[in-house]
């Protein structure tokens, strides 16, 4: 029987550790915050379903412009090469993807230490299923 490891975060912050333990196998089920700027940073980065609808099927053109300038910004900073106006159209159809969300919350707290000490958490669990305290 393979154990089920969950979450609860005292403190949270940003979130940072729940979306560590996401990676890392661990199932958040709660978190806590008492500071108001943690909650309000927590609430707006975190509400239910926040990217259920991110969609714009149809980009008028003053989004397309604003989207446009958004892509030649990036590509100026980056290097990379700018989007054409079908590929930021495409884009705007469908923006949400896994990949994207991680980039953007492993912005936001140093994950990979966060990971590193999730996935120790684990690793210690699963080898030690019948001795779980030490």
């Amino acid at each position: 029987m393979k154990n089920i490891l969950t979450l609860g975060s005292l403190f949270d912050g940003s979130g940072g550790f729940s979306l560590g333990g996401l990676l890392s196998g661990i199932t958040p089920v709660w978190a806590s915050e008492i500071e108001p700027f943690p909650i309000r940073v927590t609430t707006k980065r975190f509400p239910d379903n926040w990217c259920s609808d991110l969609s714009t099927p149809k980009p008028t053109d003053e989004e397309m412009y604003f989207w446009h300038k958004v892509f030649k910004t990036y590509s100026e900073v980056t290097g990379c090469k700018m989007k054409s106006d079908k590929q930021i159209a495409k884009w705007l159809k469908n923006p949400y993807s896994d990949s994207a969300e991680y980039r953007m919350w492993g912005n936001g707290v140093a994950l990979p230490c966060v990971w590193v000490v999730l996935s120790g958490i684990v690793w210690y669990t699963q080898n030690n299923a019948e001795n779980p305290h030490p």
